[in-house]
């Protein structure tokens, strides 16, 4: 008697990244509906192509801007999501123009970082925040020169009841309290401005900004 052939698995889709967003993340299945899209956890997305990268950009800017961009350029992000931080990572290259403003980087990554408290319906829907930490940290290179330029801060105090994602995105008038304050462009001379920039390593909210990060932004999963 033959044996019996067992039927093969169906392989498990793979964690996204550069996926278009749609389903519930394969670690933890949050998300959050952004102006009437999906925008789900740990996917890196375009908001120059993608439906929820658009709605995304559209959410974020007061209104929709027309921005010109150089053969190749590009523009991605991603959010992660958890239940005591929530990480924003971002990438733009060669973006020219933005409504006929010319743009000084050709290449900058920008992250954020939030602490807190976050809350999820049982789908794993974003509801709502409570805040007490935030950082920032950008890091790119000028068009005209190609100087590599850096800036980073952390506001801390207390915002609570958050009820959108994107109420996050205005931590200036939710958490006035600036605690660090770091500004630098590389040049021969030298100019930087603030504070310390090892300092910024004294606050909670630095271990999702590991040394080098800008090199590959989207690699590592932070939460």
């Amino acid at each position: 008697m033959s044996k019996k052939v067992k039927k093969a698995k169906t392989p498990k889709a793979p964690k996204g990244r550069g996926g278009s967003g749609r389903g519930k993340d394969a670690v933890t299945g949050l998300f959050s509906n952004v102006n009437g899209q999906r925008i789900g956890t740990d996917v890196t997305y375009s908001d120059i192509s993608s439906s929820e990268g658009k709605a995304f950009y559209e959410s974020l800017n007061d209104m929709p801007e027309e921005r010109v961009f150089s053969e190749g350029g590009s523009s991605m992000f991603e959010i992660e999501l958890g239940k005591t931080a929530v990480i924003f990572t971002r990438q733009v290259v060669g973006e020219i123009l933005v409504d006929g403003r010319r743009q000084h980087s050709k290449n900058y990554r920008q992250r954020v970082a939030w602490l807190g408290d976050f809350t999820y319906d049982k789908n794993g829907a974003f509801q709502k925040a409570s805040l007490r930490e935030v950082a920032e940290w950008t890091y790119g290179e000028q068009w005209s020169n190609g100087e590599i330029f850096e800036w980073g801060s952390v506001d801390r105090g207390n915002a609570s009841d958050l009820t959108s994602l994107m109420t996050l995105f205005n931590p200036s008038l939710l958490m006035p309290g600036r605690v660090y304050n770091y500004a630098s462009i590389y040049s021969d001379s030298g100019n930087t401005q603030g504070d310390p920039r090892s300092a910024f390593y004294n606050f909670e909210s630095s271990k999702y900004f590991e040394n080098g990060w800008w090199d590959n932004p989207f690699s590592t999963n932070l939460i």
